[in-house]
Formats: structure tokens, sequence, C-alpha cells
């Protein structure tokens, strides 16, 4: 898991309603759980981009 998710913020708090953008960057997997905790806390697709630049190797 990447760091974003070693450091999650498990609370039940969702996001506060006002003016906000949220951009993310990142490897597969850790983008797939980006957009799950953004949607879990109400944030629209107008409101975050979230894009997969790479794939991590997988482990043998």
């Amino acid at each position: 898991m990447g760091p974003a998710r070693r450091n999650h913020h498990p609370g039940p708090n969702p996001a506060p309603d006002q003016d906000r953008f949220v951009y993310v960057a990142a490897e597969r997997e850790e983008v797939a759980e980006a957009r799950q905790y953004l949607k879990e806390r109400g944030l629209s697709k107008t409101e975050a981009s979230c894009f997969s630049y790479w794939t991590a190797p997988l482990q043998a």
C-alpha cells in the first residue's frame, strides 16, 4: 500500500461543503483507493480528478 493509505484517517467525517478541487496522480492501485476514499466523503467527479500514470511491477 502507498503512503496515502498508510496515513489514512478512518473517521466518518465528510469533506466540508465548500469550494474545493482535489487532484491525484499516482500508481494504479493507489488511485483506485483515492477515488473510493473521496467518493465515501461525498466529493463529486467535478471536484476531483484522479489519474493513474503507472502500474507497480508484480511482486514475485
